[in-house]
């Protein structure tokens, strides 16, 4: 900047597309309004081509700002229509050649600000790391062999509480004197969003040795990686109680135990065999499990319950999705009346299920044949079991999987209940204009009743 005082920044729209532009980096995170509250008090750097006027000399230097203030709702100069926006203001000296009153940035473009400051920590962190590395002051993390866990915003203080005994990493903690807070770095979180995170960086002291281990926020794989490579016996020790080390005694020899990207394939086999057995879950933790499943395979354990719990449910999406290609497809080559359904519900300890299963006529390879699947099946949160709120759950798998239960369906089967009948009327129901000569308003296909073992016709 040059030594008069500028005004507040690009604040008219016109400068402020202009910015985006040039300041286009090749991907950036864009932020949501309703988290531009977490910013405020946080420093970023902005580039001097931010200001319009600036020097030609100063448009790549890089300034200090602080986030001072939130808007969903800035009128910029030359905007039709107010945007979200964030105020910020300048620090350190550059400070008094600006007007600090009255600088705004858009979302977008500040989005891009806030990931071009994320990479530029990144990557200086990632030198700072390497030059430890290279002076030995750093072992590198090893991977514990079980499914990553979610990245975790730590409190300011020392993480010594949160290694109690029996939590990960509270075997090794042992043989290091308490942490020291070493600095703060941004890291992308491993949930669903993929947001930049705050992680604390410790520095632990071994007690055996004096040598200075860095470690990441709570976890425990570099402090386990010194003990490793540094005390052997000791690591061995620990593994023959600790269940969460990548290297395990099992049957009197020491094991590299898989990854979670190696053990995968053996986790979906897993995973569904105890759906189809209906086991639970939590089964993996038990010792008899844990003995079978290594008796089998010394190096393979099973998965958590939450980690078996989303590979089941993304089995779900997977089939779900392949169930309405392939009902589309068939619609295709059969025509229509491809399928059957079979309709239930039940009542068990106070609460309430209902099932929908299926059945299509496949043709494949010059050959007709049926095939049995399961279209919907869980707990019924609509309310009582009425023929309304039956009929409701009915049409909405319906729609799911872009059923037209008067084209593509044959002949429903649903049990004797009094309300299965009526919610078949509702979902079955013909138009006016498909009506018969009786005209009755409600006339739905010929169903069979299983516990009756009869047919049964709207009367």
């Amino acid at each position: 900047m040059s030594s008069r005082k500028r005004s507040g920044g690009g604040s008219g729209h016109k400068s402020q597309q202009t910015m985006t532009v040039v300041f286009n980096s090749s991907s950036y995170t864009k932020i949501k309004e309703a988290d531009l509250f977490t910013f405020v008090e946080k420093e970023l750097s902005v580039p001097g081509s931010f200001w319009p006027d600036c020097e030609e000399t100063d448009l790549e230097t890089l300034y200090m700002v602080k986030v001072v203030a939130h808007t969903g709702k800035h009128k910029f100069q030359g905007m039709g229509s107010s945007v979200a926006a964030v105020r910020v203001e300048v620090q350190g000296s550059a400070a008094a050649l600006v007007d600090n009153e009255n600088i705004w940035i858009g979302l977008d473009l500040f989005s891009k600000f806030w990931s071009a400051e994320v990479e530029r920590v990144r990557a200086k962190d990632a030198l700072e790391r390497s030059a430890a590395l290279a002076n030995g002051d750093l072992i590198e993390a090893e991977d514990g062999g079980a499914c990553p866990d979610l990245v975790e915003v730590d409190a300011d203080e020392a993480p010594s509480h949160v290694h109690g005994p029996g939590s990960r990493g509270g075997h090794f903690i042992e043989h290091f004197h308490p942490p020291r807070h070493a600095r703060t770095v941004m890291r992308k979180s491993r949930r669903k969003s993929g947001e930049q995170v705050e992680v604390l960086v410790y520095v632990y002291t071994c007690k055996h040795c004096d040598k200075d281990v860095t470690q990441e926020g709570s976890g425990s794989g570099a402090l386990s990686g010194h003990c490793r490579l540094h005390h052997p016996l000791i690591y061995k020790e620990i593994c023959e109680v600790s269940s969460h080390t990548k290297f395990q005694i099992r049957d009197g020899e020491m094991i590299e135990i898989y990854t979670f990207d190696e053990a995968f394939g053996k986790h979906v086999t897993y995973c569904v065999e105890s759906y189809l057995d209906y086991l639970p879950l939590w089964r993996s933790r038990k010792q008899g499990c844990r003995t079978h499943s290594t008796s089998l395979d010394a190096r393979y354990t099973p998965p958590e319950p939450r980690i078996a719990e989303r590979i089941i449910m993304i089995i779900d999406e997977l089939m779900m999705e392949e169930l309405q290609k392939l009902i589309n497809q068939q619609r295709a080559q059969v025509g229509g009346t491809i399928v059957g359904e079979q309709s239930d519900a039940m009542t068990k300890h106070g609460v309430s299920y209902i099932v929908l299963n299926g059945s299509m006529v496949l043709f494949r390879n010059g050959r007709f044949s049926i095939a049995k699947f399961l279209l919907d099946y869980g707990e019924f949160t609509l309310g009582p079991h009425t023929a309304k709120n039956m009929a409701a759950w009915w049409q909405g798998v319906h729609v799911k999987f872009g059923i037209n239960p008067l084209v593509d369906i044959g002949t429903p089967t649903i049990d004797g209940a009094s309300n299965g009948k009526a919610a078949a009327r509702f979902v079955f129901k013909k138009p006016p204009a498909a009506r018969g000569a009786a005209g009755r308003p409600n006339a739905p296909r010929i169903c069979g009743v299983r516990i009756f073992n009869k047919p049964w016709q709207d009367a």
